[in-house]
């Protein structure tokens, strides 16, 4: 997820170069803070634990490489000081580790870790102001103040589809084993068995002091006394009650998850195209949830952090980039996914495009591109096309996708 900046030029449109200038700086800034990897690390906790806390600090090294002075970490939810109740000295309770001010959360309280090295310091109360902090989490029910996890409703399923999984792989490799049971005739002190009474066999050794071998070697041959019974032991596993509770139990996990359960088991067995094609549209509502959810929660309290570091250190942009409210205005470009049927989506995108439902702005979004940049790469592409002497028009075929298979379906036929 990255922005795409929008200062209006002062003669009207988009001042192009003061925004690639604002994008390139932030880029810089993002890589010395492994903002993409910061992304990556929310989005996980969010499935795992419910959220996490994103505070920013200054950091004055920043200045010196050109950079905004201004820090970003994360803290994961254990360092939420959730035994912290009651009534502070300044007035505000705190509840959940959580400061409020009447109704207002307006800081939360974490324990500063020790370092290693320093066992016999204790953990440390820290106050951090929500101008300084956010609890990155989305709440399930009103009233709801700390974060739950998203995988909460499919633990459980999970928990026991591995143990009934480590069940079967362990029945599997008995079965592999080539379990050989022989029963000896006349009880517990029976004929011995190479000289082995079954009724010492407890002890670990034989008659001869030896160790009694547990496993047939490869290759060995014994002596079975006369009257014994060599049963071998066959358990057939998988049973046939398997395949379908490892599918009914993708299910049930898929469905939590928000994901198809082609997507999340990789079983397209049973799979058509219609029915998987209209899987992963559905699939994709939760993955842009999930995007508008880091943008409205991460990404715009980053971008304004981002901007107040710019305003501490004047001179690495204009002034005129900054708006009436302080901020340089923003849109965010998300990432896209490919066409599941990429010729006949991108004839309905023609259609729509011809009939004005949709941009050419948002066809680009959707392919996780931005218009603008795609527009100038092709004046670029053209410009150096015809200074090599190579037309940059496109061809293009006037028979409509559709039409064209159903050319060649009835050309099949008839050469059958």
């Amino acid at each position: 997820i990255k922005p795409q900046v929008n200062v209006p030029h002062p003669d009207g449109g988009r001042d192009c170069e003061t925004c690639k200038a604002a994008e390139r700086l932030y880029a810089r800034w993002g890589r010395a803070l492994s903002l993409w990897e910061k992304q990556q690390l929310v989005l996980r906790h969010l499935w795992i634990d419910g959220g996490c806390i994103v505070h920013r600090y200054i950091d004055r090294s920043f200045a010196r490489k050109g950079l905004p002075p201004v820090g970003i970490e994360l803290l994961d939810l254990g360092r939420l000081n959730l035994s912290l109740f009651g009534t502070l000295p300044s007035g505000n309770t705190v509840a959940d580790g959580i400061e409020y001010a009447g109704y207002t959360p307006v800081a939360l309280h974490v324990t500063r870790r020790p370092l290693p090295g320093t066992m016999n310091i204790s953990e440390e109360d820290v106050r951090l102001p929500l101008e300084d902090c956010k609890l990155i989490m989305t709440r399930k029910s009103i009233g709801q103040s700390v974060p739950i996890s998203w995988l909460a409703s499919i633990v459980m399923t999970v928990h026991n589809l591995d143990e009934y999984l480590t069940s079967e792989e362990i029945a599997a490799r008995v079965a592999a084993a080539f379990c050989v049971a022989v029963e000896l005739p006349g009880g517990d002190m029976g004929q011995p068995l190479n000289g082995i009474p079954s009724g010492i066999s407890g002890s670990g050794m034989g008659t001869d002091g030896k160790a009694i071998p547990r496993f047939i070697e490869a290759g060995r041959i014994d002596v079975i006394p006369n009257g014994a019974k060599v049963n071998i032991i066959d358990p057939k596993r998988p049973g046939t009650t398997f395949e379908p509770y490892l599918r009914a139990s993708n299910r049930r996990i898929s469905c939590g998850l928000g994901m198809s359960y082609e997507a999340f088991s990789n079983d397209y067995t049973g799979a058509s195209y219609s029915s998987a094609r209209s899987a992963a549209l559905e699939e994709r509502r939760m993955y842009r949830m999930q995007q508008a959810l880091l943008v409205d929660q991460l990404m715009e309290t980053i971008w304004g952090w981002f901007c107040d570091g710019l305003r501490l250190a004047p001179g690495l942009v204009p002034p005129h980039v900054f708006d009436a409210a302080g901020d340089i205005p923003v849109r965010w470009q998300l990432p896209g996914w490919s066409w599941v049927d990429p010729a006949r989506d991108a004839s309905a995108s023609e259609k729509n495009l011809q009939l004005g439902l949709v941009s050419r702005s948002e066809l680009c979004a959707e392919q996780g591109r931005d218009f603008e940049e795609v527009l100038e790469q092709r004046i670029e592409e053209d410009k150096k096309m015809r200074e090599a002497g190579i037309s940059p028009d496109i061809v293009t075929d006037t028979i409509s996708v559709n039409d064209q298979e159903d050319e060649e379906n009835a050309q099949s036929e008839e050469k059958e």
